[in-house]
Protein backbone atom coordinates (compact mmCIF):
# COMPACT_ATOMS: atom_id res chain seq x y z
CA UNK A 1 0.00 0.00 0.00
CA UNK A 2 1.45 3.45 -0.91
CA UNK A 3 0.48 6.50 1.12
CA UNK A 4 1.30 9.49 -0.84
CA UNK A 5 0.48 12.38 1.60
CA UNK A 6 2.53 11.77 4.60
CA UNK A 7 4.10 14.94 6.07
CA UNK A 8 7.54 14.37 7.37
CA UNK A 9 6.38 14.60 10.97
CA UNK A 10 3.90 11.98 10.53
CA UNK A 11 7.20 9.60 8.85
CA UNK A 12 9.65 11.01 11.73
CA UNK A 13 6.62 9.59 14.23
CA UNK A 14 7.15 6.18 11.75
CA UNK A 15 10.49 5.94 12.11
CA UNK A 16 10.55 6.45 16.65
CA UNK A 17 8.15 4.04 16.45
CA UNK A 18 10.46 1.73 14.84
CA UNK A 19 13.46 2.63 16.33
CA UNK A 20 11.87 1.32 19.62
CA UNK A 21 10.69 -1.09 18.09
CA UNK A 22 14.99 -1.73 18.00
CA UNK A 23 14.61 -1.82 13.80
CA UNK A 24 18.38 -1.22 11.80
CA UNK A 25 18.23 2.43 10.08
CA UNK A 26 18.49 0.44 6.49
CA UNK A 27 15.40 -1.56 7.55
CA UNK A 28 13.51 1.45 8.56
CA UNK A 29 14.72 3.17 5.22
CA UNK A 30 13.25 0.26 3.06
CA UNK A 31 10.20 -0.24 5.08
CA UNK A 32 9.73 3.37 4.61
CA UNK A 33 10.37 3.25 0.71
CA UNK A 34 7.91 0.57 0.60
CA UNK A 35 5.21 2.25 1.81
CA UNK A 36 5.47 6.16 1.18
CA UNK A 37 7.66 5.52 -1.90
CA UNK A 38 8.53 9.15 -3.77
CA UNK A 39 7.34 10.80 -0.70
CA UNK A 40 9.21 8.72 1.58
CA UNK A 41 12.27 10.02 3.59
CA UNK A 42 15.55 10.17 2.09
CA UNK A 43 18.23 8.09 3.20
CA UNK A 44 20.50 10.48 5.06
CA UNK A 45 16.85 11.92 6.28
CA UNK A 46 15.97 8.90 7.62
CA UNK A 47 19.73 7.59 9.65
CA UNK A 48 19.76 11.14 10.66
CA UNK A 49 16.18 10.75 12.63
CA UNK A 50 17.13 7.12 13.84
CA UNK A 51 20.30 8.13 15.17
CA UNK A 52 18.68 11.21 16.68
CA UNK A 53 16.04 9.33 18.22
CA UNK A 54 18.30 6.26 19.75
CA UNK A 55 20.11 9.13 21.06
CA UNK A 56 16.94 10.17 23.14
CA UNK A 57 15.46 12.90 21.00
CA UNK A 58 12.49 12.88 21.54
CA UNK A 59 10.46 15.60 19.36
CA UNK A 60 9.78 15.00 15.59
CA UNK A 61 9.64 18.87 14.56
CA UNK A 62 12.36 20.33 13.52
CA UNK A 63 14.39 22.86 15.15
CA UNK A 64 14.88 26.08 13.70
CA UNK A 65 18.02 26.80 11.80
CA UNK A 66 19.84 29.65 12.14
CA UNK A 67 19.68 30.88 8.60
CA UNK A 68 16.47 30.69 8.96
CA UNK A 69 14.58 34.45 8.66
CA UNK A 70 13.92 34.79 12.08
CA UNK A 71 10.82 37.30 11.73
CA UNK A 72 8.29 37.60 8.70
CA UNK A 73 6.99 40.96 6.94
CA UNK A 74 4.08 41.83 4.86
CA UNK A 75 4.93 44.46 1.87
CA UNK A 76 3.22 46.15 -0.33
CA UNK A 77 4.17 46.49 -3.76
CA UNK A 78 6.79 49.17 -3.02
CA UNK A 79 10.18 48.04 -4.11
CA UNK A 80 11.87 51.14 -2.37
CA UNK A 81 10.57 50.46 1.28
CA UNK A 82 11.60 46.38 0.44
CA UNK A 83 15.46 47.97 -0.76
CA UNK A 84 15.56 49.86 2.31
CA UNK A 85 14.57 47.06 4.28
CA UNK A 86 16.69 44.48 3.28
CA UNK A 87 20.12 46.81 3.30
CA UNK A 88 19.41 47.01 7.27
CA UNK A 89 18.29 42.96 7.52
CA UNK A 90 19.31 40.69 4.83
CA UNK A 91 17.62 37.75 6.83
CA UNK A 92 14.15 39.33 6.03
CA UNK A 93 11.47 37.05 4.21
CA UNK A 94 9.05 38.42 1.97
CA UNK A 95 5.69 36.55 1.50
CA UNK A 96 3.58 36.50 -1.80
CA UNK A 97 0.26 37.74 -1.40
Amino acid sequence: MLFMDASRSKQRAVVRFLVAEGERNVDIYRRMVAVYGEFSLGQAAASKWCKSFREGWQTISDLSRPSQANFEIIIDDSTATFDAMFIVNRRVRTLDM
